[in-house]
C-alpha cells in the first residue's frame, strides 16, 4: 500500500471548516497532521486563537489524529507564516499537502494527490500539484503555469524552488 501524503493545515483564527477537515483527513487516513498557526495580532486574536487550538484538539481526538502543531508566540503577517509554517513542514517531511484552514476538502483530492505526486520527481518543471474545483460540472485535470495555493502538494526540493521564484 502506498504511503499517505502528509498534510499541513495552515490555520489562523477561523474554525468553520474544521469539522469537515478532520472527518475528510480521517477517511483519508491520516493518524497525524502537522498545524501551522501565526501567531495573534491582538488580544482578540488570542481569545480566538485558544477557540482554535480546543477545536482541534476536541477533533482531534474525536477522529483519532495526532497534531504537531506549530504555534508562533509573534503575528509573523500571512506572507511569512506561511512559509515559516511551510519550512518547519518540510524540516519533517519530504512530500506533502498544504490545506488553508478556510477550505472544504474532498477525498477525490487527496486520491488525485496520491495518483500524481511521482510526477513531482520525474518532471522538473512541474513544482506543485493543485487541486481546485471551480465549476462543479468538470471532473477533469489540466496543466498551469499559475499556481492555485489554496490546496496543493509538494516535496522539499520543488518548495526550495518555488520560494526563490517567489
Amino acid at each position: 500500500m502506498q504511503k499517505l501524503t502528509p498534510v499541513l493545515l495552515i490555520c489562523f483564527i477561523r474554525t468553520s471548516h474544521l469539522k469537515n477537515q478532520f472527518e475528510i483527513l480521517s477517511k483519508y487516513g491520516l493518524n497525524n497532521v502537522y498545524v501551522s498557526i501565526d501567531g495573534p495580532r491582538n488580544e482578540n486574536d488570542i481569545v480566538l486563537q485558544n477557540e482554535l487550538l480546543e477545536l482541534l484538539y476536541q477533533m482531534s481526538h474525536q477522529y483519532g489524529i495526532s497534531l504537531k502543531i506549530n504555534h508562533s508566540t509573534i503575528n509573523l503577517g500571512i506572507s511569512k507564516a506561511i512559509i515559516s509554517g511551510i519550512d518547519w513542514f518540510f524540516a519533517h517531511e519530504i512530500t506533502g499537502i498544504i490545506l488553508e484552514d478556510d477550505l472544504k476538502l474532498s477525498l477525490d483530492f487527496f486520491r488525485f494527490v496520491d495518483e500524481v505526486k511521482p510526477l513531482l520527481d520525474t518532471i522538473d518543471e512541474l513544482l506543485m500539484i493543485s487541486g481546485n474545483q471551480f465549476n462543479l460540472q468538470l471532473n477533469s485535470s489540466q496543466w498551469s503555469h499559475y499556481p492555485l495555493i489554496w490546496g496543493w502538494a509538494t516535496n522539499q526540493k520543488k518548495w526550495t524552488i518555488i520560494k526563490k521564484l517567489s
